[in-house]
């Protein structure tokens, strides 16, 4: 989430942000961020089975639907194998959940002040 957002500030800095294009580029700026081609080459293998990067998805900490677009992204599968990747994943895992879960997210700090001086104003 927050690399995708920095993706946005450094991309689309001057221009507008929004639409289906922006998204696109602050997800793969997202990727290539979290999972540096040159790591990604040296560990995961060509034509990788759900179960390698299963295994591979903690050593980046990123969702394996993310995993799974990065190694088709860097030609590690083909678009064929990378759908069949991503049925297998919905078949076993549905849309919304992720094997083995990831560790908590990021939080921010600026809400919990925010709230903190509200409690100690007494409004709610």
């Amino acid at each position: 989430d927050a690399a995708h957002e920095l993706g946005h500030l450094v991309l689309h800095k001057h221009a507008s942000n929004n639409g289906r294009q922006a998204e696109e580029q602050a997800d793969r700026f997202a990727s290539a961020f979290l999972m540096p081609k040159g790591s990604i080459l040296a560990k995961v293998p060509s034509y990788p089975s759900l179960n390698q990067l299963l295994k591979l998805k903690k050593h980046w900490k990123v969702s394996l639907a993310a995993l799974i677009r990065r190694t088709f992204d860097l030609g590690l599968s083909s678009e064929w194998h990378y759908r069949q990747l991503n049925i297998e994943l919905s078949n076993c895992y549905g849309r919304k959940s992720e094997p083995e879960g990831l560790e908590s997210r990021e939080t921010s700090l600026v809400f919990q002040k925010i709230f903190n001086k509200l409690r100690e104003k007494n409004i709610s």
